[in-house]
């Protein structure tokens, strides 16, 4: 009986002291007047812009931020995944070059490769229109001389017209990827001269 006496005392000791904490803790917060007020209690409606919790002797015990807007926690998200991204972006940069210079023969390798391989189909091109442009005019003879033109003439040039489209769009796509190139050392070294990716948090302005 004496044990169960003396945890009853204890447990009730524990709630006193806890009840006492609580009813010693003040909030500082804006009231409705745009004034600053202390109360054992704060307005429902004074919640949602933040307070401060005080002890006793009006020490700092907790800082609540105001809850942003809808449009606020939008912008914060966008932000957020904005430094994400710049973050990953700089892992990869760094990753790959030591220097500007790195970038920059990066670069010029890859626009020489494209220019190399640009001028090697525009060769080809230029043979196999000559070749189409043959077989069209034997064709012609063929036909004016009252010849039958065999499968054989036909599939070579319909061959000689499908492997100039061919070429003429591996052309236009080696075109795009050296606009490309360039575009991706632009920013990859614009991302390299970047020190850091933290962006502009969502203002917390005084209410």
């Amino acid at each position: 009986m004496l044990k169960r006496a003396v945890i009853a005392l204890i447990t009730l000791s524990c709630v006193t002291l806890a009840w006492q904490a609580e009813a010693a803790r003040f909030y500082r917060y804006i009231n409705a007047e745009g004034l600053e007020e202390i109360s054992h209690t704060i307005p429902n409606d004074r919640v949602a812009l933040g307070y401060d919790v005080l002890d006793a002797n009006m020490r700092l015990v907790e800082h609540v931020a105001r809850q942003l807007s809808p449009e606020e926690i939008v912008t914060r998200n966008r932000q957020q995944s904005e430094e994400a991204v710049c973050l990953t972006s700089q892992k990869r940069v760094r990753a790959l070059y030591e220097s500007e210079e790195d970038i920059t023969q990066a670069e010029e390798q890859a626009l020489d490769s494209l220019t190399n391989r640009i001028t090697n189909a525009q060769a080809n091109l230029a043979q196999l229109r000559n070749q189409h442009r043959a077989l069209e005019e034997e064709a012609a003879r063929m036909d004016r001389a009252g010849q039958s033109l065999t499968s054989i003439v036909l599939g070579n040039i319909d061959r000689a017209k499908a492997q100039i489209e061919n070429l003429e769009g591996e052309i236009a796509q080696r075109k795009v990827e050296k606009e490309e190139t360039r575009r991706q050392h632009a920013v990859d070294l614009e991302v390299f001269r970047r020190s850091e990716c933290l962006v502009a948090s969502v203002r917390q302005p005084d209410v």
